[in-house]
């Protein structure tokens, strides 16, 4: 790469030249180059706050602090107030505020605290202990389920279209709703086993068991 240099000097069009004075020319590459540095900067700080300064990011951040908070032990008046504000009758305004403070005693570290870590100790709570606190197990599951962008939703509903195309126009709802699962949870469809598919199917209904009489295993389809 070249050193940055000036370019060169043009001469001003007539018809934006008021002929009032020499037209301003930078004396240097310095001079030149920093407005259009600073140019830069400002485009790239402003885009920056654009697309993280939005009403979704604050409630992702209020829910995420709510929980981090409530299980270090720190203040979250405030964004306990704008969950409940936000969310309404999704969260119970009485139990929420008993169920942190429990989440808070039963939590084993206040040091080793991040969103993962909680995650992993719901997990391993058994039954009875996740019900004394069921409000904070919505507001994790709320973290979870929220995207934190719309590609993956976009992705859902660019596949409609392969799936529900011209010769399936006359497909209901119901059967929509279950390809679509399978052709966006690709991941898990892949780890189905068929032989479990076609026997549950079989199962499910006497005159397929009278059909079929048995049921499939995996030499069946060894072909």
């Amino acid at each position: 790469v070249a050193e940055p240099s000036l370019p060169r000097r043009r001469k001003v069009p007539r018809r934006v030249d008021d002929g009032h004075g020499p037209a301003a020319f930078p004396t240097s590459v310095e001079g030149h180059y920093r407005p259009v540095y600073f140019e830069s900067l400002d485009l790239i700080t402003r885009c920056i706050k654009d697309r993280f300064d939005q009403p979704g990011y604050r409630t992702y951040h209020d829910l995420e602090m709510l929980i981090l908070n409530a299980a270090s032990g720190k203040p979250y008046d405030k964004e306990l107030k704008s969950v409940l504000d936000f969310y309404g009758s999704d969260l119970d305004p009485l139990l929420l505020p008993t169920h942190l403070e429990i989440f808070h005693h039963s939590y084993p570290s206040a040091e080793d605290v991040s969103l993962s870590a909680v995650v992993e100790y719901l997990q391993k709570c058994s039954g009875p202990v996740l019900d004394l606190m069921h409000q904070v197990t919505i507001l994790v599951k709320l973290i979870l389920v929220m995207p934190a962008t719309n590609a993956s939703s976009e992705r859902a509903f660019s596949s409609v279209r392969r799936i529900k195309s011209y010769p399936c126009s006359t497909m209901l709802q119901q059967r929509l709703n279950h390809l679509m699962l399978l052709h966006v949870h690709k991941h898990h469809t892949d780890g189905l086993k068929l032989v479990d598919i076609a026997n549950e199917f079989i199962t499910g209904s006497e005159h397929r068991q009278h059909v079929f009489g048995m049921k499939f295993n995996d030499s069946d389809l060894a072909l």
